[in-house]
């Protein structure tokens, strides 16, 4: 008798990890910074994080600023799209609209447990708990 049970839980587990992929796919398909310029993409799995990861603080992001522009986007991991810019009224539009721009749950969360409550995480409400910790 649980056996149907367990195979409904098994398949409502499957449709929701298949629900999460094509949203995920669909998301890096229809994202808006597909049409920047930018690096090609170095790998399936890492994107261009290996690239990143071997030199120092942000040395390939100039580089490539210099050879594709202010604004640039490349892979991150997952092949999840990545925006960097060094165009001063970009940087400044999302400084002043922090209602529009903030940061995830898991980065405020870490950031705050780094720097502890304060400026570089005053977006969203306090104390900052997530559900998975």
């Amino acid at each position: 008798m649980t056996y149907p049970l367990l195979a409904y839980a098994v398949g409502a587990l499957v449709a929701f990890a298949l629900y999460k992929l094509v949203r995920f796919i669909w998301n890096i398909n229809t994202s808006p910074l597909r049409h920047l310029p930018g690096p090609p993409n170095d790998s399936l799995f890492w994107g261009n994080m290996r690239t990143i990861e071997k030199e120092e603080h942000s040395v390939v992001q100039e580089r490539w600023a210099e050879q594709y522009g202010h604004s640039i986007a490349y892979k991150g991991v997952f092949g999840a799209w990545r925006l960097w810019t060094v165009d001063t009224r970009a940087l400044n539009h999302v400084m002043t609209h922090s209602t529009i721009y903030q940061r995830p749950p898991h980065a405020r969360y870490f950031l705050s447990r780094l720097v502890g409550p304060g400026i570089l995480v005053a977006e969203g409400a306090y104390p900052l708990k997530l559900s998975f910790l």
